[in-house]
């Protein structure tokens, strides 16, 4: 509810004019900026509020500051705004809530609020009326304050009894004040950094306290958290692997594919040599036609025993018919997935009598890759599962991929005769440029460090490896 929205125009406007006067039915408030100047100190911030207190019959909270967090409370009663903590609480949030760029003003009556916050103000100051407005300008338009804001507790005393005087009243002091405080506050933060370079100025001229202050920023700085990206060796896999197995026992006869070959899902690898299997198959069948007939003979004589033994014949070459011409249909090996043939050089195979199970084939999916990360003993203590890592390969430095640790290795392997745990991530290869085996460099997010443990931690394990254990 916005007090300014409510209000029809009226003749008893406030202005502010070149000494800056605010005028209304009371008394006109008199105001200079040479009798008042925005020099940037507290006191004359109070003057100000203590000079609307005088005009207006109206306690003043002002604040003001860089943000919600730090602001700067000033009354007319000084800092002691209240003893009740709980009040100065309230007042504090009454504030904050007022710097708020969504309402121009706030207010509480004994028969209506637009704020619970300024109801609890009413109620603790025993006034007639709370107002509450903000005097910051919008962001960037200014080099104000970013937050700044005034309450009036007003008497119940007080000449102002409509709200038109109310709302003309806010729009007067934001005119009159806003200005002035631009102006104090750009004072105040010169004043700020003058006391902070001044101080530091004078204990840098004494020889003695400059050297304390070299060592102390030296500590300081030792202290200083920074991110820790630890660099390490990483191989490229595969995520998922497919194997294509023989499936009878044969003999390779084609192999259309080699090592490093790109193949689609369904795609034909190779075909087995398929004439022991002809060879078998017409035997079976020959088989299957002498059962027929030795049944056909025991019809004849009305045998039941030889017809039972022809029919029985008959059933097991069918079976084994259905065998060999399901094997003759398995011959021809496909890709059962979209991958790189990853397998090692198959070409010396061909012509080679093969088992059923031999492994012929390994297809790797190229959409998704393993990162295998090579940590050592001492970055376990460092190096967490769920830690983010930054991938670039030796053949595309100016690419990255980012990829998160899912697992580290409970046990480690010796390679290159040292003693490694393999961290693993995986990664999206959706442009197809990485490929099984590629090397590259892996950037571990380890979380922050202290300046002084990056420096030191290296040449303290040397020390503790070569003197101590």
């Amino acid at each position: 509810m916005n007090i300014t929205t409510q209000l029809e125009n009226s003749n008893n406007q406030i202005v502010m004019e070149g000494t800056q006067r605010v005028e209304s039915k009371q008394a006109p408030l008199k105001f200079s900026w040479l009798e008042i100047p925005p020099d940037g100190s507290e006191k004359n911030v109070e003057l100000f509020l203590l000079r609307l207190q005088k005009f207006l019959g109206a306690k003043a909270f002002l604040a003001v500051g860089s943000s919600l967090d730090r602001l700067l409370i000033i009354s007319t009663d000084g800092h002691d705004y209240g003893e009740n903590l709980q009040r100065q609480e309230v007042i504090r949030n009454s504030l904050r809530e007022a710097c708020s760029p969504e309402e121009n003003c706030r207010f509480a009556l004994s028969n209506g609020h637009t704020s619970l916050l300024l109801k609890k103000v009413l109620e603790d100051q025993g006034c007639y009326l709370v107002v509450s407005f903000r005097l910051s300008s919008i962001a960037g338009e200014s080099r104000g304050p970013q937050c700044a804001s005034l309450i009036l507790a007003i008497d119940p005393n007080t000449e102002m009894r409509s709200a038109t005087d109310c709302a003309q009243l806010v729009e007067s002091l934001r005119k009159l004040m806003v200005p002035w405080l631009e102006i104090w506050w750009l004072s105040h933060c010169g004043l700020h950094w003058e006391k902070t370079f001044g101080n530091m100025g004078r204990l840098l001229l004494n020889g003695k306290k400059r050297f304390v202050i070299a060592v102390a920023v030296f500590l300081a700085t030792l202290w200083l958290p920074v991110p820790y990206w630890p660099s390490r060796d990483c191989v490229l896999e595969p995520a998922k692997k497919s194997f294509i197995a023989s499936p009878i026992d044969g003999v390779l006869k084609d192999i259309v594919v080699r090592p490093g070959d790109e193949v689609a899902a369904g795609s034909l690898l190779a075909r087995l040599d398929d004439e022991a299997l002809r060879w078998e198959l017409s035997t079976v069948q020959a088989d299957m036609e002498s059962a027929g007939k030795r049944r056909d003979a025991a019809l004849t004589t009305r045998n039941a025993g030889e017809l039972r033994l022809a029919q029985l014949e008959q059933e097991r070459y069918r079976v084994a018919i259905e065998s060999l011409e399901k094997q003759l249909n398995d011959l021809e090996l496909c890709s059962p997935v979209e991958g790189i043939i990853v397998q090692g050089n198959i070409d010396e195979h061909n012509g080679m009598p093969v088992t059923r199970g031999d492994t012929l084939f390994e297809i790797a999916p190229l959409d998704r890759m393993r990162m295998d990360i090579h940590l050592s003993s001492a970055d376990l203590a460092n190096v967490k599962v769920g830690q983010v890592i930054t991938l670039r390969v030796d053949t595309d430095r100016w690419s990255q991929w980012s990829a998160t640790i899912t697992r580290i290795a409970p046990r480690g392997i010796v390679l290159d005769s040292k003693v490694v745990f393999i961290a693993t991530a995986e990664i999206e290869n959706t442009k197809k440029i990485l490929r099984p085996g590629m090397n590259g460099k892996a950037r571990i997010s380890a979380g922050m460090k202290s300046i002084g443990w990056l420096v030191f931690s290296k040449p303290y394990e040397w020390l503790i490896s070569k003197f101590y254990w």
